[in-house]
Parts: structure tokens; sequence; C-alpha cells
């Protein structure tokens, strides 16, 4: 039986991690602008239920979803941070 061997060097391995990494942020940041206006949204329609109490803490909703994008953020900076490292080493 033949061997098929492939040699990858880590540098090109890096940079398509770092390429990749780079769209997820890319995606993310989308993601945090829909987060965003979702938590517009809910405090605005909560505004026309002012006086029912239909949606409570609406505030902290918003604020929730702010916070979730801000994490997705961080989490892909720091993966690229972590990238760039090795890939300067």
């Amino acid at each position: 039986m033949n061997e098929i061997r492939l040699k990858i060097s880590t540098e090109d391995l890096i940079e398509e991690l770092q390429d990749d990494c780079k769209e997820l942020e890319r995606e993310l940041v989308k993601t945090k602008v829909k987060v965003k206006s979702l938590g517009e949204f809910v405090e605005s329609y909560s505004e026309k239920f002012e006086y029912i109490n239909q949606i409570d803490n609406v505030e902290e909703i918003r604020e929730l979803f702010e916070s979730i994008g801000l994490m997705l953020q961080d989490n892909a900076n720091t993966i690229n941070n972590y990238l760039e490292l090795r890939a300067n080493r």
C-alpha cells in the first residue's frame, strides 16, 4: 500500500487560522450589531406598554444582549491575539 505524505507548515496553518478568526470577528461584529438592535427593539416595544407592565426589566434585557455581544467580541479578540503571538514565534 502506498503512503501519501503531506507536509503542511505551521506558518500556513497559523495563517489559515488567523484568516478564519478575522472572518469570525467580522461575523461577531455583525452579531453584536444585531443583538444591540434587538435590545433597542425590546426597549421600544416596552414603551408601548408603559402602563400595562407587560415586559419587566427591559433595561436589564437590553444590557444582557449588549454584554453578550461584548463577550463574543472579546473572545474573538483573545483568539486573534493568541494566534498572532503564535505566528510571531
